[in-house]
């Protein structure tokens, strides 16, 4: 008989885009507004399909240095006294985590492991304009793409989009 220690996690990876897109990332395009009563129903709907998942930790991309703030507006959440604002830690993460029973959510951030892709621009500036081009008109394609995504798709159909293996690969 397996102990605890001994079984293996389950675990749900989900990407999204940011909802409410502070323009932090390189690409920077105009996004769907998930604000819209259809986009909060399909929220409602998917939060629930993702909940049944039981998932017992709900990580969200924040800064943990914002842990506490985070915490506290989940727990007024957990009260209905927070409304959520356009951002998918907010309009995923909260609905997935107080369906879900628990009482704290989790950060991860990209930016506390420290990448750095500065110096790597620097290099392709001084030592190889040719690939800095191509990268930049790389840059541009997936702008317009995905202004064009937005445009044009549902938020069901830009979730899905987003979690294909070729767009994963292609972050």
């Amino acid at each position: 008989m397996k102990t605890n220690s001994e079984k293996k996690a389950k675990v749900m990876l989900m990407g999204v885009f940011h909802f409410g897109n502070p323009g932090q990332d390189l690409v920077k395009t105009d996004q769907i507004n998930v604000m819209t009563p259809e986009n909060q129903q399909y929220l409602e709907r998917l939060s629930e399909q993702i909940s049944r998942f039981m998932p017992s930790v709900v990580m969200l991309e924040f800064d943990p240095a914002n842990r506490q703030v985070i915490q506290e507006q989940y727990d007024r959440y957990l009260k209905d006294g927070f409304s959520l604002p356009p951002n998918e830690i907010y309009q995923i993460g909260f609905r997935v985590a107080k369906r879900s029973g628990l009482k704290t959510v989790h950060s991860f951030d990209e930016q506390t492991i420290e990448w750095n892709a500065q110096p790597l621009f620097d290099y392709m500036d001084a030592h190889d304009p040719e690939t800095k081009s191509k990268f930049e008109a790389l840059i541009e394609r997936i702008a317009k793409d995905t202004e064009r995504a937005h445009a044009a798709m549902s938020l069901a159909e830009l979730l899905v989009d987003a979690n294909k293996e070729e767009k994963d690969t292609l972050n």
